[in-house]
């Protein structure tokens, strides 16, 4: 029984580590190409996955890719976020501090089939 519940542990493990680096099609075109984002630029994984994606998209399995980097995909902040507002007469000033912003990014490989590329 204690191997049963260690494989169905080291499985579950191993799900959730391919789950983390997969690629996804932020953009296609099919048959002319398109975009897809990578976890990051080191994910091996990922980057298999998304030759295939490319291939599977273009006709013969025959892609360039046109573009390879880094997106800005959002921002998160954290840390206290305070506000005030102080009002004087018909003046009004707003007065805040905030916390620490930084960038969400993620990698991405813009493509185009090569059929496109010969016309």
């Amino acid at each position: 029984m204690k191997q049963f519940v260690r494989f169905a542990v080291a499985v579950g493990v191993g799900l959730l580590c391919v789950s983390c680096s997969s690629a996804r099609v932020v953009e296609t075109m099919p048959g002319r190409g398109g975009s897809i984002a990578l976890p990051s630029r080191t994910s091996s994984g990922a980057r298999n996955q998304a030759t295939q994606m490319m291939a599977e998209n273009c006709p013969g399995g025959a892609f360039e890719i046109i573009r390879e980097g880094e997106a800005i995909v959002g921002a998160r902040t954290s840390g206290p976020v305070a506000a005030s507002r102080i009002t004087r007469g018909n003046v009004g000033v707003s007065v805040g501090s905030a916390g620490t912003t930084r960038q969400e990014t993620e990698w991405r490989l813009d493509y185009r089939c090569s059929s496109i590329v010969a016309e």
